[in-house]
C-alpha cells in the first residue's frame, strides 16, 4: 500500500464478472498478478494485488531499469562487542510501522519558505 505509485482499480461497466473472481482468487491464494499496461504513452510493468474489497495496481521497474549493486562491499573489522551494541541499538528502535507518523517535512519547509519569500517581496 505504501509503494510510491499505487493505484486502486475498479471494474468498468459490466466488468464485475471478471473483476470479482480475479480479486477473490488472488486473495484466496495469497498471490499477485504481474502485467504490463500503457499510461502516458509509456509501457509500465505492474503487480496487481487484492487490497480489502478492491484491487491495487503497483507500478514496478523493468529489469533493465534496475541498477546492479556495486561490487564493493563494506568490510570494516568490528569486534563482537561492537556488533552486540549495534544489535541492541536496532532492537531499541524497533516498533510498529505507522505511516501517519512520517511527514514530508522537506515539502512543508519549501512551502513555508515560498510563503515568506512572497511576503518579503510584497513588503520589499
Amino acid at each position: 500500500m505504501y509503494y510510491e505509485k499505487p493505484y486502486y482499480l475498479a471494474p468498468a461497466k459490466g466488468g464485475d464478472k471478471v473483476y470479482t473472481p480475479l480479486r477473490q482468487a488472488l486473495e484466496a491464494t495469497n498471490k499477485a498478478a504481474v502485467a504490463t499496461f500503457v499510461m502516458h504513452q509509456r509501457q509500465h510493468l505492474c503487480a496487481i494485488a487484492p487490497q480489502g474489497a478492491s484491487l491495487m495496481l503497483l507500478t514496478l521497474r523493468f529489469a533493465d531499469e534496475v541498477l546492479p549493486a556495486t561490487e564493493k562491499v563494506a568490510s570494516a573489522k568490528i569486534s563482537p562487542a561492537e556488533l552486540t551494541m549495534a544489535k541492541q541499538l536496532v532492537q531499541s528502535m524497533e516498533g510498529a510501522f505507522t505511516a501517519s507518523t512520517f511527514k514530508d517535512t522537506y515539502r512543508a519547509d519549501l512551502k513555508r519558505l515560498q510563503s515568506e519569500f512572497r511576503y518579503s517581496l510584497i513588503l520589499g
